[in-house]
């Protein structure tokens, strides 16, 4: 146990530095903390610098223990827990600010640096991305420079010293990591399961659609997932990425509700070649994945449903990758239940009136459904139906204002509007939603679907065809399935952002840094047990013998800190030798040019004294660096602080050549 005092040695600018790698740990945790979390350990940071700058006292046992019972009783009032995610980060933060109060030794240092260490870790329960690895790297490097800083004992802080030892000793342990990384075996689940948050902030779609959420959703450019195509990518108007269908309408807003009896779906009969692609998904906390329709390859840990959504067996919390096989040509449920009929044409019974009587009319022009269908799209594109990310707010008849008044909408207006009238004229409809298109990396050669790319269709069931896609949105805005989102919609890119910008450089910065997270995604979260098999048998070794593995890991490790620490032993002698080699040179070429070359038979010692005998002025200092450089170069165990000394002498020495008088 270490009892070394620091009341001696701690100053303002040491504590400074420690406030400012606690700042740098919890600075991530900001965004998911309560704003009065932050607001605390702020005062507590202040509170403790001005401990150590005004030399107040400690607060004592009662007082400390005071605070922790507060912070607990706050955190689980906050957060209706102490055990989830984000209320064990938040208890964990204020722990990690209370240290700050009693730090009186250095094994209270020590303590609040492994704490936070543990802390910088939790970061990846937030986010695994290679920009918050790049920053938490930086962190540790922070923690332990405070460590390197412990170990001097003197009262100066040395902070680009201690910045330099720390990065260092990081790469040293580099190649340790990357060996651990590849050798140790790949656990199929996470190493530990967090409890549920209650108010866990999602993003993305949801299983309800009401007007405004999806337009609301597209000024979002956050990545939804990527996509890497085997061959050739589909056209644009072929990338339609299902996710979850919503069958049931209340009046104003659109559900996603199964059937009482949930049944199994049909075969998918395909045609053409099948599309093979692996998507990598972001977290979005539901239990949907996303798949071109239509899958029939999907991966282990999902099914399809009874409306041919692909699901996954859990909520999706961590980014994942998973392959899947599709076919843009297909046909589905020949047959129609009668229980399924009716679920897919139940309405509210008294809304809407006006389109209830357009209804009645085409029902009365029209027989066949196709005709029902084509014309109401043709009424799409002729009317003055428009596209727009601010439409007007609907009534309590959204159908009827939106078809004969406002006539404004987004893609949900679209399909909510044509879904409600479909199953008016009997023809069994529903909404799905998903993604449309996506913006190719060419850099990176994937597709970059965004939330600004999440869409809604309708699907109506035809007893010739099964189920059937219609894209109302298409009829009005046919820009929008075939060149995007932002052909559609100009006034998107007016709010800005560096992903929506049109100048050329910054899109291109913007890609790269996409393309560089995606092979992090791919390449390092994506080392899964089963990589980890492929690579392991390339070497020759079977990963299934725990045995072997635990064997290569030893020697591999075992070389390789052999290895470095026989090249470090070596490589810092000769450094040290060179440079004070390359130091005593500089000194001897100083003196050459005021007329005093050294012979090659001279010896450091023969060629002060003779140069001294010469120039008194010059003595001292001439006396002084060569007894440094024998003792550096000679001496046995020169003290630590004696190169710095001899490095600035030489640094300040400086000799001019006198100028002699000619006496006639």
């Amino acid at each position: 146990m270490i009892k070394a005092k620091l009341s001696d040695s701690i100053t303002p600018a040491k504590m400074l530095w420690i406030l400012l790698c606690e700042a740098a740990v919890i600075l991530p945790h900001v965004p998911h903390m309560r704003i009065w979390v932050s607001l605390i350990c702020g005062l507590i940071a202040g509170w403790g610098y001005l401990i150590v700058i005004r030399k107040w006292r400690h607060p004592g046992k009662l007082i400390r223990l005071a605070l922790v019972v507060i912070s607990c009783v706050a955190v689980a009032y906050s957060y209706d827990t102490l055990v989830g995610r984000d209320a064990g980060v938040a208890l964990l933060v204020i722990m990690l600010s209370l240290k700050l109060l009693e730090i009186k030794t250095h094994r209270d240092v020590i303590l609040f640096v492994f704490l936070g260490y543990f802390l910088v870790v939790t970061n990846f329960l937030f986010s695994q991305s290679m920009g918050m690895a790049v920053y938490m790297l930086f962190a540790c490097v922070g923690l332990t420079s405070t460590l390197v800083m412990l170990s001097r004992h003197d009262k100066g802080l040395h902070a680009v010293s201690n910045i330099r030892v720390a990065g260092t000793l990081i790469l040293q342990a580099m190649p340790l990591m990357l060996i651990l990384f590849i050798l140790f075996p790949r656990l199929p689940g996470p190493l530990w399961l967090m409890p549920e948050d209650k108010n866990r902030a999602t993003s993305g779609l949801s299983n309800t659609m009401s007007p405004g959420e999806i337009s609301s959703l597209i000024r979002s450019d956050a990545v939804a997932f990527r996509v890497k195509f085997n061959d050739r990518a589909p056209s644009a108007s072929q990338l339609y990425w299902r996710g979850p269908v919503l069958t049931h309408f209340d009046g104003r807003t659109w559900h996603s509700r199964s059937l009482p009896i949930q049944n199994r779906p049909e075969r998918i009969q395909h045609s053409g070649a099948r599309i093979s692609y692996t998507i990598t998904l972001e977290p979005h906390y539901k239990r949907w994945l996303f798949a071109l329709e239509m899958p029939v390859k999907i991966p282990a840990g999902s099914f399809i449903d009874a409306d041919y959504s692909l699901m996954a067996n859990k909520d999706v919390s961590n980014l994942i990758q998973y392959v899947v096989g599709s076919h843009t040509r297909y046909r589905i449920g020949n047959e129609l239940q009668r229980l399924q009929r009716r679920f897919n044409l139940v309405l509210p019974p008294t809304l809407n009136p006006r389109t209830r009587a357009w209804a009645d009319s085409l029902a009365q022009r029209f027989s066949s459904k196709r005709e029902r269908i084509e014309h109401v799209l043709t009424q799409f594109r002729q009317q003055p139906f428009s596209y727009t990310l601010n439409p007007p707010l609907l009534g309590r008849n959204s159908v009827d204002d939106f078809l004969f008044n406002t006539r404004s909408g987004f893609c949900e207006h679209y399909a909510g509007s044509f879904v409600y009238l479909m199953r008016l004229l009997d023809i069994p409809a529903r909404v799905v939603l998903g993604y449309q298109g996506g913006e190719y990396n060419e850099l990176g050669d994937y597709l970059i679907v965004r939330q600004s790319d999440a869409h809604a269709w309708a699907e109506v069931w035809l007893a010739d065809e099964g189920w059937v896609r219609i894209d109302p949105t298409s009829a009005v805005s046919p820009e929008r399935v075939e060149t995007g989102i932002d052909a559609a919609l100009p006034e998107r890119l007016s709010s800005g952002g560096l992903v929506r910008s049109v100048n050329p450089l910054i899109r291109n910065l913007v890609l790269y840094w996409d393309s560089l997270n995606y092979r992090w995604h791919r390449w390092v979260l994506g080392y899964d047990a089963g990589r980890q098999r492929n690579f392991l048998q390339r070497l020759g070794i079977d990963s299934d013998d725990w045995q072997d593995i635990a064997i290569t890991i030893i020697v591999t490790l075992g070389t390789l800190v052999l290895a470095i620490s026989l090249w470090m032993n070596l490589h810092n002698r000769e450094r040290q030798k060179d440079s004070i080699a390359r130091l005593y040179q500089v000194f001897c070429q100083r003196l050459a040019r005021i007329g005093f070359q050294r012979e090659a038979y001279e010896g450091p010692r023969d060629f002060a004294s003779r140069v001294s005998q010469q120039r008194h002025d010059l003595r001292q200092d001439i006396e002084l660096i060569t007894r440094f450089y024998l003792q550096l170069r000679y001496g046995r165990n020169p003290p630590e602080q004696l190169f710095s000394q001899f490095r600035n002498r030489i640094r300040l020495f400086k000799p001019r050549k006198i100028k002699r008088s000619i006496t006639p």
